[in-house]
């Protein structure tokens, strides 16, 4: 079987008052996991415009694969315009008819599907139904299929996300996220509201990453809590991201739930500690080899 990933869903610029960066959750964890010496593919779409062409210059230089990522004739590369309050609260306005609402299923997508190890997919992408129809064909093809559970106004349905969800082999959310799809009471324990969720969705294995208290994982009726290295925060941006692809790595590679904690807290804390969501690092020299 091949050992190619594929990460479905929005690739964006993130227009910032100090500029704009290149982002998006399934981009950042495709270059995290590339990173991990992973064959990472981005599932797609930019515009025919200059920040589509900035797209696949910046990932060629990073030698992140781009035959996956899509063209569009008509719309746009995708946008966030994100806006700070005093306090440096951050309101988000994700740009609507954006390409990456436009994710079609062709045929070398679908081979490629057919051969993949894993898929990465977040909520955030399921907001338009060409994008819900081809990754439903994508999901039918893929043996692990892991669930980034993204809620962000105005796409935060918890319906659809449980939706979603539950067509997954793993979830990862944060503690707000699993506030949300738990029907619990807010009183009842994390550990309560994760085996709830596993009720809900069928997936036995859900992780919750609570910042800088670390994470905490339920996987096949046990719970694990690892914590977060202590680090000097630079910024949080993609370290979720980060988390992500190093848990999903260390799944692939069967280490110990513990382990595959440990590592992916290491490689999230060390990406917090840097400025921006894709920061040049040797996995060796932050989770020991």
């Amino acid at each position: 079987m091949s050992e190619k990933i594929l990460c479905f869903g929005e690739i964006v610029w993130d227009a910032l008052p100090e500029g704009i960066f290149l982002g998006g959750a399934p981009l950042n964890v495709a270059y995290h996991l590339h990173c991990l010496g992973r064959e990472a593919l981005p599932v797609s779409r930019i515009g025919r415009d200059f920040l589509g062409r900035e797209t696949l210059r910046r990932l060629q230089a990073k030698g992140v694969a781009t035959e996956q990522i899509q063209k569009s004739e008509k719309a746009e590369t995708g946008a966030v315009i994100v806006e700070l309050n005093a306090a440096g609260d951050a309101r988000y306005e994700i740009l609507e008819d954006a390409a990456w609402d436009g994710i079609s299923a062709g045929k070398s997508l679908l081979a490629e599907a057919g051969a993949a190890s894993a898929l990465v997919y977040g909520t955030l992408s399921t907001r338009s139904a060409t994008n819900r129809e081809t990754l439903g064909a994508l999901l039918a093809k893929v043996p692990v299929r892991l669930c980034d559970v993204n809620l962000r106004a105005p796409y935060d349905d918890a319906g659809n996300a449980l939706e979603w969800a539950s067509r997954a082999t793993v979830i990862k959310l944060n503690e707000e996220e699993l506030e949300a799809l738990s029907d619990l009471p807010t009183t009842e324990s994390l550990e309560a509201k994760l085996r709830n969720l596993s009720d809900r969705t069928g997936v036995r294995t859900i992780v919750v990453t609570r910042g800088g208290k670390g994470a905490v994982l339920l996987d096949e009726e046990k719970v694990y809590e690892g914590l977060a290295p202590k680090v000097e925060v630079a910024d949080t941006v993609g370290a979720g991201d980060a988390f992500t692809a190093a848990f999903l790595d260390a799944s692939l590679r069967k280490v110990s739930p513990l382990e595959g904690l440990r590592r992916a807290l290491s490689i999230g804390a060390h990406v917090a500690s840097k400025s921006g969501a894709q920061p040049e690092y040797h996995p060796a020299d932050v989770v020991g080899g």
